[in-house]
């Protein structure tokens, strides 16, 4: 199994052509080793997003079922943080945030930390027009991570953002890393604006996912061919509650 092949890489922005699934799959991790020593690792990755209507004019802002679901879970000497708080109302859109870190200590362990997070509003048309508005997404993020020794650990960071119109996506980027035999880190930022018509006496509904995920894992008793499948990846984990709440 190739797993630097695994996750998209940087810039790898993708609109929403395809399948969603297969955009936003992160792959499970390999662990190999053939020779015991000391090792440590560490991935860590966050990203903050906001989304903002302009002009409301006549068009009712209707605050929405805004969430965080963070969580880690570890084994051996490794441990995990998942940061999510409840998105944040700005009156004429959203902001949120997610930052995750793992670790993984000398003697063999792992962990998994995801903070997936949600908001979303309706906007509301109650004149006999149609009426254009403009959705602006300023978004940014940050990949890091060190590996001691790359034939005994592995570790992954992933971040991923989906605005959706009425369950439709309008865009999805995913950033993601995998390693050994290195972990390149990065980050970014961008602005994007989508123009979107709000029917005459109709609803629109509008949300915006996003979520961070790193895995880290030691051993210095290695398995050769252990395969440890580490959580869905944390894309597929926002598709999954997007379908939940519809």
């Amino acid at each position: 199994m190739n797993t630097q092949n695994c996750l998209p890489r940087f810039n790898s922005r993708s609109k929403a052509k395809t399948s969603f699934a297969i955009r936003t799959m992160i792959c499970g991790i390999m662990v190999a080793g053939f020779s015991t020593a000391h090792a440590t690792t560490m991935a860590s990755a966050d990203i903050q997003a906001q989304l903002t209507v302009s002009p409301l004019g006549t068009i009712q802002y209707i605050p929405g079922f805004n969430t965080s679901f963070p969580n880690f879970t570890s084994t051996g000497n490794a441990s995990a943080t998942a940061v999510a708080p409840a998105p944040t109302n700005l009156g004429n859109g959203i902001f949120l945030t997610a930052q995750v870190t793992a670790n993984a200590a000398p003697t063999t362990g792992a962990a998994l930390g995801e903070a997936p997070v949600f908001g979303n509003f309706e906007l509301m048309n109650r004149t006999v027009n149609d009426i254009d508005v403009t959705l602006t997404l300023m978004y940014s993020w940050n990949i890091s991570g060190s590996i001691n020794n790359p034939s005994l650990e592995q570790a992954r960071a992933a971040i991923a953002l989906d605005l959706s119109v009425d369950f439709v996506s309008l865009t999805t980027i995913v950033e993601g890393n995998t390693a050994p035999p290195d972990f390149r880190m990065g980050s970014g930022s961008s602005m994007d604006m989508f123009n979107v018509t709000i029917p005459a006496l109709e609803s629109t509904f509008v949300e915006l996912s996003a979520g961070a995920e790193s895995a880290a894992i030691a051993t210095t008793v290695p398995e050769p061919s252990t395969l440890l499948l580490f959580g869905s990846g944390i894309a597929g984990l926002l598709l999954y509650q997007r379908k939940q709440r519809k």
